[in-house]
């Protein structure tokens, strides 16, 4: 809390005129979570850049794109003259925020997302913005769909996820979602691991003996996620082969940890209930 005090009174003597008014965002998460924070009509007013794949919501689709988050477009960035540019230590490459920083920008790097110190990261994003009552009323929001989970269960269902099928990368213990997982009550096969998002093998998959796996789906069903299927069911001695258990999930909702994570939390639980009363 100390630090989030120091960065908003830091942030607060840097614009001494009021919030800030050119906002970039540099990773789809910071940018849906601002746009939470700020609302549609001021989001639409003051957010003048965000990456690539920042669909949601709606309102960002029409705001100017400064290139994929692992890799900027500096001069794109540069030339829209905002007066705050967001990133995060996790997805944006520390060389690109140093050019950033070196064109005299302003540039708040925030810390890795936790899923279970979530509130603590959304307060430290509406310190960044100067805007502290809305980002408590955002942190309200989480809280109480937080707290609707049916959450604190055992693990009692062993998951594969899937991240992308070629190479194999799944999701690792350092990843805000196993930990969202886990919590109800699915175990990640990979959650040994440190990494948030490891290469793996077919082989360390078929040995785990999986009962779930998990396809996060980035295009709606795609061709890619009709192969990645195909694969996994010509492994007929995988639990979650022979009880149907492969299936594809809304790979946005499942890839980043916001209010849509808790709400698809919500659903996939339901739905193993129906499926096993």
């Amino acid at each position: 809390m100390i630090r989030v005090l120091f960065l908003f009174l830091l942030l607060q003597a840097g614009n001494a005129f009021g919030s800030y008014q050119r906002i970039v965002c540099l990773n789809p998460l910071v940018c849906e979570w601002v746009a939470e924070i700020l609302g549609k009509d001021a989001t639409l007013a003051r957010v003048v850049g965000v990456s690539e794949y920042s669909n949601h919501p709606d309102v960002l689709r029409g705001v100017s794109l400064v290139g994929p988050y692992p890799k900027l477009h500096i001069e794109q960035i540069a030339a829209l003259n905002p007066d705050l540019v967001l990133g995060s230590a996790e997805y944006n490459l520390q060389v690109q925020m140093e050019q950033l920083k070196r064109l005299k920008l302003n540039v708040v790097s925030l810390p890795k997302e936790s899923f279970h110190a979530m509130e603590g990261w959304i307060t430290t994003v509406g310190a960044a913005l100067m805007e502290a009552p809305a980002a408590s009323r955002a942190r309200e929001r989480w809280s109480k769909a937080w707290g609707e989970l049916d959450k604190n269960r055992k693990p009692e269902k062993k998951i594969f996820i899937e991240v992308q099928h070629a190479p194999l990368i799944s999701v690792g213990g350092g990843s805000f979602l196993s930990e969202a997982l886990a919590f109800v009550g699915y175990s990640n096969i990979f959650s040994s691991l440190s990494s948030g998002y490891p290469k793996v093998s077919t082989e360390s998959v078929i040995r785990a003996r999986p009962e779930l796996i998990l396809i996060l789906d980035h295009a709606g069903e795609s061709s890619g996620i009709a192969e990645s299927k195909r694969d996994w069911a010509r492994f007929s001695s995988l639990p979650a082969v022979r009880n149907g258990g492969i299936h594809a999930l809304p790979g946005d909702e499942f890839a980043r940890c916001s209010l849509r994570l808790l709400n698809a939390l919500k659903g996939l639980r339901s739905r193993h209930e129906e499926r096993n009363p």
